[in-house]
């Protein structure tokens, strides 16, 4: 399994900081497959996006289990929750 449940890696999410100079909605990639310690650096981020600390650590994972996520990457300050329509129901 994954040693944190999801609101600790949200919370470990929260605490990384990008920088790009494209005004884009962006895709970031992350697929790790443990036994492995996760931080940003195994991100897969487009070209145009740098981190500040590579180092931020996000989780570990235990046995041989995968950790893998999408997540969209926008120009702004903070970290803001992705909200649904309602025609996505």
């Amino acid at each position: 399994g994954i040693r944190e449940d999801v609101l600790e890696i949200l919370l470990n999410l929260k605490e990384i900081t990008f920088k790009s100079d494209s005004n884009e909605t962006l895709i970031g990639r992350l697929r790790v497959q443990g036994p492995a310690i996760v931080t940003a650096e195994d991100f897969d981020l487009p070209s145009e996006v740098t981190l500040i600390d590579p180092k931020q650590y996000i989780a570990t994972i235990c046995g041989n289990n995968v950790l893998e996520m999408e997540f969209r990457i926008e120009k702004g300050r903070g970290y803001r929750l992705v909200e649904k329509s309602i025609d996505e129901s």
